[in-house]
């Protein structure tokens, strides 16, 4: 009974942050669906916490990945970062690699916003270095840039420079709408470099 609880609160959280996708007038009707869901969401979190089979590990992995949206825009980083922290123990314990990397690339900007550069760009590395092995060229370029910008902010302008690159050569690679949006933002990075 709790289990199927906790999949239909998962579906209907999906299914909110799909909506909230959408932009426009979604956006309010997706987070009423999501703060309706959200104590459901919390007490299957609670609850799976305390079970150890492979149902209950998949869904704390899950999660996080599915709410993503709505979730940044009704939880302080102080409140999410237990949901990413059990996501990532739940990951690691299933083998999942592709969901480890995305809690820890989820976990270095809520680190950052605290204030704790060491643990966000710690998240960051390690991301990085799960996403490449696995193979994953977006999650890499992601974690790429997110990476550098941590860098840039502790005054390494070389190293940021090189791991923001990856994103804009990826986004061009790709046709992205924000290739040269990004690339002008290398650009800053650059010229304060070089300067």
């Amino acid at each position: 009974m709790r289990t199927r609880h906790a999949a239909h609160y998962l579906s209907a959280g999906r299914e909110a942050n799909s909506l909230y996708t959408q932009g426009g007038d979604q956006i309010a009707e997706a987070l009423r669906r999501f703060d309706a869901a959200w104590p459901h969401l919390q007490a299957a979190w609670e609850w799976l916490k305390t079970q150890g089979d492979e149902a209950a590990l998949r869904w704390l992995s899950d999660f996080p990945g599915q709410v993503v949206y709505t979730l940044d825009l009704r939880l302080p980083p102080r409140r999410k970062i237990p949901l990413l922290e059990t996501a990532l123990a739940a990951a690691r314990r299933l083998g999942d690699r592709r969901n480890e990397g995305t809690h820890l690339g989820n976990l270095g900007p809520a680190y950052w916003s605290l204030g704790d550069a060491a643990r966000a760009t710690g998240s960051h590395e390690q991301a990085l270095a799960i996403d490449r092995a696995i193979g994953d060229r977006r999650g890499e370029a992601i974690d790429a840039w997110n990476l550098g910008l941590a860098y840039e902010e502790q005054g390494d302008l070389a190293h940021a420079a090189e791991l923001m690159q990856i994103l804009v050569d990826f986004e061009r690679s790709i046709g992205h709408a924000d290739a040269e949006k990004d690339a002008r933002r290398l650009e800053e990075v650059k010229r304060k470099r070089d300067a």
